[in-house]
């Protein structure tokens, strides 16, 4: 598979900091260019067009995939000016490394003068430590020459080795998508005597979040003094004091999101939604018979194997409690976070799935059970290696040798 990182998310970059405290960073991003340096005033403190490049490094985004199996080559594309190095991080960068060419060669930790070139990374990408935590980030170091060129990088790629469960990816990646996103506020009030706290027994919601108001009905009717305190454990609010009274609380929670295992299941946690896989179906309008190529030029190494295969998988989230309003509420959470964004991240792959189509909602409610429900209903479309046995290893040539005849004449020649 391959990972590129093409700079359009320029808000996932981090930047060498100013030298000068409220200077200007060194590097930028041109769009539809790339990664590049910026000319300086010479104090750095703002751009300047007869200024100079500064050397100076940036982060990439972090690539994290489930599915890696391994890492098998490296490519960088750019003007081919000044220098350009790199440093890799397994852990999101809390550790960076470098290959050390020197015995005993290696991948060890680097200090802040220890780069390798693409070619380095490329030849020795193979063996760099990928953790349990399933992920590699990029440091670049940008230096202009020393005619003042700057250098331009247009594209990094990773060819990636991946094994994953498609339909498993999709379920887990649409659950903690909407974990990361679902937001909703909601009401409470009952009666308390004598205490500073409220577990909200009557809800089972995963967590709950600030702002968050608490109010005396009984002693304070016209809600003016809020007795919020703190949050205990993402799941019990602290007041300012004891109370005694009616209390109306209103607060941001997050409902448990669960993986159906059957069609109908028996709800156990209330209010709740449930994630449901319901066909899949294979876009044949995009295969592709050409097969697929991970280059590792260094090691004259090429894996080849079948095209990925497209899917539309078709999903459907309920949305269920025994009050009408929750439902209504974590109906439209949801429809917020899969319509804002309109993709899903797939865990596996680290790639985004779009939402081609979307039917929000459907009425599903189940009165026998006493719940209210809602049902949100849409297709992912995502991708997937069928046929990992069939992946061949083969060698890239290196050198090329052409006859050509002339008339009775032969000539031969080679090209490395």
């Amino acid at each position: 598979m391959i990972h590129q990182e093409r700079f359009t998310q320029t808000d996932l970059l981090v930047y060498q900091p100013s030298t000068n405290p409220g200077g200007s960073e060194r590097a930028c991003v041109i769009p539809f260019r790339g990664l590049t340096l910026r000319r300086l005033s010479t104090d750095e403190m703002e751009f300047d067009a007869s200024g100079s490049y500064f050397q100076s490094w940036v982060i990439l985004p972090n690539y994290r995939a489930n599915g890696i199996q391994f890492l098998y080559g490296f490519r960088v594309e750019s003007n081919g000016l000044g220098t350009i190095k790199f440093q890799l991080s397994p852990d999101n960068g809390t550790t960076w490394y470098y290959y050390k060419t020197a015995l005993p060669a290696g991948w060890v930790v680097a200090g802040s003068t220890n780069w390798n070139t693409k070619e380095e990374v490329d030849l020795h990408l193979s063996t760099f430590p990928i953790t349990s935590q399933k992920q590699v980030r990029v440091k670049v170091q940008l230096t202009p020459s020393a005619g003042g060129a700057r250098p331009i990088i247009h594209e990094v790629t990773f060819y990636v080795h991946l094994q994953y469960d498609f339909q498993d990816d999709i379920l887990r990646s649409l659950k903690h998508h909407l974990e990361r996103g679902l937001r909703l506020r909601t009401t409470w009030t009952d009666d308390v005597s004598g205490q500073d706290t409220i577990t909200y027994p009557d809800s089972k919601w995963e967590n709950i979040y600030a702002p968050i108001t608490v109010y005396n009905l009984t002693t304070d009717p016209n809600r003016t003094t809020n007795l919020f305190s703190s949050i205990v454990d993402n799941k019990t609010v602290k007041l300012v004091s004891q109370q005694l009274g009616r209390l109306e609380s209103t607060l941001t929670v997050q409902p448990e999101v669960f993986i159906a295992a059957e069609e109908f299941v028996e709800v156990a946690v209330i209010p709740s939604i449930v994630v449901n896989l319901i066909s899949v179906k294979e876009r044949r309008d995009q295969r592709d018979g050409n097969g697929e190529y991970d280059i590792a030029a260094e090691r004259r190494l090429a894996r080849h194997g079948y095209a990925r295969v497209h899917f539309d998988a078709e999903i459907r989230v309920t949305c269920q409690s025994a009050l009408k309003h929750e439902v209504i509420a974590m109906s439209e959470a949801v429809d917020r976070v899969m319509t804002h964004d309109n993709t899903v991240l797939s865990e596996a792959t680290g790639d985004e799935m779009g939402i081609p189509s979307a039917t929000p909602f459907t009425m599903t409610d189940r009165f026998a059970q006493g719940l209210f429900a809602k049902d949100y209903s849409a297709v992912i479309f995502g991708k997937a290696w069928l046929r990992n046995d069939a992946i061949k290893d083969l060698q890239i040539a290196t050198t090329l040798r052409v006859s050509v005849g002339v008339g009775s004449t032969e000539a031969e020649t080679e090209v490395n």
